[in-house]
């Protein structure tokens, strides 16, 4: 990823430690998460200009996350989609995480796997 340190390892990283939900007084951005959030869940989505290809192809090396959308299911999911350009030649892409049941540790070792064999 173009970024120092990917959301989703923030994002696990919480959830791993027991604090996933910013809706929770432990969560250390709670009052934050207050003034700024209606609510939390499982599901996120980050904003990437790696191309297209190349987001597919790490999304494809994913063990624990299956490519799909779902509401309420318990496995992890992913999809990546193109977004409109904004500027110049710049294309970007989102790509959004369902995150399941599975070990938050294995998550991000799989999501760091995948990207680093791409």
């Amino acid at each position: 990823m173009t970024i120092e340190r990917p959301f989703y390892k923030i994002y696990l990283s919480y959830r791993w430690k027991g604090e996933e939900r910013s809706g929770l007084p432990s969560h250390p951005q709670y009052e934050l998460g207050q003034r700024q959030l209606s609510g939390s869940s499982s599901l996120f989505s980050f904003v990437s200009f790696e191309p297209i290809a190349k987001l597919k192809e790490w999304a494809n090396r994913l063990c624990y996350f299956k490519i799909g959308v779902s509401w309420g299911g318990f496995e992890s999911l992913i999809t990546v989609n193109a977004m409109e350009a904004e500027k110049g030649d710049r294309k970007p892409s989102v790509v959004r995480l369902y995150v399941g049941l599975e070990n938050p540790k294995d998550l991000i070792a799989d999501l760091d796997r995948a990207w680093g064999e791409v």
